[in-house]
């Protein structure tokens, strides 16, 4: 009986320290991921800022349009 409940002590220690030690390594994944996370790099911030000027030309050949024909306007857009 009581070399069953040593058995049972000692699995529970070695299930409690592979715990322990998942849960950090959880917790470091987590920390690297959120850092990646947290501040876009360089490439990322240059499309983001991409695609806003994107947008920005297309609302304001949207709008252009929805105005009439306006010679100046169709340079500024056509440059």
């Amino acid at each position: 009986m009581i070399t069953k409940l040593e058995s049972a002590e000692m699995t529970w220690k070695e299930s409690s320290i592979k715990l322990l030690t998942h849960t950090l390594y959880q917790i470091q994944m987590s920390t690297k991921l959120a850092q990646s996370v947290g501040k876009p790099n360089e490439a990322v911030s240059a499309y983001r800022r991409f695609k806003d000027y994107e947008k920005q030309l297309q609302d304001a050949k949207a709008l252009a349009k929805a105005q009439g024909h306006d010679e100046h306007i169709a340079e500024m857009i056509a440059r």
